[in-house]
């Protein structure tokens, strides 16, 4: 635990819950996130919307709902999430998570650089008459 404390990309963690495992109970113990859109939300919780309960502010959760969320979270099957169609949601913000996953890995910014190289190249080769 001592390790998420001194990763740099984990600025403000609180801890909620702490518990022994006497055993592996899954296979893949990296750290993952979970998408709270509300399409999501709807398959976690029994509840039928977050409501006042804005996902993106955990600090304000009242406690009674932390522990609500983290008992959901335990009983959530996720041995399908990563074949379901339906993952790729769109979240509050109204951004899709592909849409995050190109933007995060900057394939956005690397098509943009691209298009404005060739298109910078098609304009000198034109005004300085290489191609008629």
């Amino acid at each position: 635990m001592q390790r998420i404390f001194k990763d740099r990309n984990h600025k403000k963690v609180d801890i909620v819950a702490v518990e022994q495992v006497s055993q592996c109970r899954f296979e893949d113990w990296r750290m993952h996130s979970l998408n709270l859109s509300a399409s999501n939300w709807h398959r976690l919780s029994d509840h039928a919307q977050l409501g006042e309960i804005s996902p993106f502010k955990p600090e304000h959760w009242p406690y009674w709902f932390i522990e609500y969320f983290i008992e959901c979270v335990r009983k959530f099957d996720y041995s399908n999430i990563s074949h379901d169609t339906n993952y790729i949601t769109f979240d509050d913000l109204g951004y899709s998570e592909l849409e995050e996953k190109l933007t995060q890995d900057n394939i956005l910014l690397f098509i943009f650089l691209g298009l404005l190289v060739a298109s910078t190249a098609a304009v000198l080769l034109f005004r300085y008459d290489v191609i008629p």
